[in-house]
């Protein structure tokens, strides 16, 4: 399964989630510099195999398809 995170509004700087060991931050870029929306997909896991036609790549395609390319 893939999340899409619609990022329209935001402080200027924000974490997705509270960062520990082995997380990651997403910063959002200040309003003076980010010019548009963003779409960030993150896909599910495939623990032992790659599933790459169900991971992430059908929303993509779908975003691609509508003019969402960033």
């Amino acid at each position: 399964m893939a999340v899409a995170l619609l990022l329209v509004h935001g402080l200027a700087t924000a974490a997705a989630w509270q960062p520990a060991p082995g997380q990651v931050e997403i910063p959002l870029w200040p309003r003076a510099v980010r010019m548009r929306a963003a779409v960030l997909v993150l896909p599910g896991g495939g623990y032992q195999v790659l599933a790459m036609d169900l991971e992430g790549t059908e929303i993509c395609d779908w975003l691609t398809a509508r003019g969402i390319t960033w």
